[in-house]
């Protein structure tokens, strides 16, 4: 993508006009060219051409790019950047991108069988879609694995295999496994009681910029 990124350099510094090149390419569906100009937008404070944007994030996805069937799915379920908000506009387009093996996406899937987004709720559902985004290495769905197990949530409760995933996640760097693990110690779930390791657990997480340690809680993505 020399050509593209030879285009970009022209939008450094607030620049007061896109190539318009560029343009032309977003709307055809370059991923590269739709960031570049999101970008301009942002740096220019233009305000941003929905038609525009959601042309060339269709044909995007139309091109078989996961990332912006993602994207799209997002902007439906939030109802954000000129896109009706329509939970199953959102669920068919995290499918199309799980099919792409795009563990987000997965994970968008199986949250929204949690809670009923689109579909009907299904505990059963929701476990097989985090395990699938699991055995990909999403660290999220590692962690929300751990998450229903802590909660039971269509499963029989189980601290040990909760601490088991979270312990997992923690290992690739997820900050909200790590927070988990410490509320596991803190009350003495599944663990003995340890403040100490507790505490290790929470300055992990905050040395990778973790937020305010929570209590356990299912995550959508």
């Amino acid at each position: 993508m020399a050509f593209l990124k030879k285009l970009m350099g022209k939008t450094k510094n607030k620049p007061k006009r896109l190539n318009p090149e560029i343009y032309d390419l977003a709307a055809q569906g370059s991923r590269e060219a739709l960031l570049i100009y999101i970008n301009y937008c942002r740096e220019a404070n233009i305000k941003l051409d929905y038609e525009l944007f959601q042309q060339g994030l269709y044909n995007s996805a139309e091109q078989g790019n996961a990332e912006s069937l993602y994207d799209i799915g997002n902007f439906y379920l939030n109802g954000t950047l000129g896109f009706p908000q329509s939970n199953e506009q959102a669920m068919e387009y995290f499918l199309r991108a799980a099919k792409l093996n795009h563990t987000n996406a997965m994970n968008q899937i199986a949250f929204s069988y949690l809670k009923g987004r689109g579909v009907e709720a299904d505990d059963q559902k929701m476990l097989e879609w985090y395990e699938r985004s699991a055995g990909l290495g999403n660290a999220d769905a590692i962690t929300n694995i751990g998450n229903i197990y802590a909660h039971g949530q269509g499963v029989e409760k189980d601290f040990n295999k909760a601490k088991e995933y979270f312990l997992k996640a923690a290992e690739q760097g997820n900050a909200n496994a790590m927070n988990n693990l410490a509320y596991l110690y803190q009350n003495g779930f599944g663990v003995e009681k340890d403040e100490a390791t507790a505490m290790e657990w929470l300055k992990k997480a905050q040395q990778i910029k973790a937020k305010q340690p929570v209590s356990i809680g299912i995550m959508d993505s």
